[in-house]
């Protein structure tokens, strides 16, 4: 039987300690914008007397990406990394009650938060496996990273950053 390891399992405590100042940079440099403006679509929904009908609602992709660097094997300078995820927002407009779906703060409010641990999921599931795939020109590139070189992991700035209007 395979035994189940939490994710993280492979940083010992200081390179955890290290991951997590790190991590703190790299939300600093999130990058999160709404892909598409919303779009109003008639979604067909079970009300709370389990009765099938139309709803209206507002649907947005959210789209948050991380950049960093990273250490791999075989290069000498740090690897310019970026972890994204597409999260999408179903949200009723602001002139109507909230039953099922919220409005659009709360959706994103929570879209966000689940992007940003699955972000943070990723790369601890790259460390744990010692590689992580990357799309270069259209081809997927598979590199080792370098655990003696661990200390090396660092944020880095995109030149597009979340501002607060971004976030709304």
């Amino acid at each position: 039987m395979k035994k189940i390891h939490p994710i993280g399992h492979s940083l010992s405590g200081r390179q955890r300690a290290h991951f997590d100042e790190i991590w703190e940079n790299i939300i600093a440099n999130i990058s999160s914008r709404v892909q598409h403006p919303a779009e109003e679509r008639m979604v067909p929904v079970f009300t709370a007397k389990q009765q099938l009908q139309e709803q209206q609602l507002h649907i947005e992709t959210l789209v948050i990406r991380a950049p960093f660097y990273i250490p791999v094997t075989a290069k000498d300078s740090l690897h310019a990394g970026l972890v994204k995820v597409n999260r999408t927002l179903l949200y009723v407009p602001d002139d109507k009650p909230e039953e099922i779906f919220p409005h659009r703060q709360t959706a994103y409010t929570y879209a966000y938060t689940q992007g940003l641990e699955l972000l943070k999921l990723s790369l601890l599931r790259a460390f744990d496996a010692g590689r992580f795939a990357a799309v270069h020109k259209g081809s997927t590139v598979v590199y080792t990273i370098d655990k003696k070189r661990f200390y090396e992991f660092q944020s880095r700035t995109l030149t597009e950053k979340a501002t607060p209007e971004s976030k709304l």
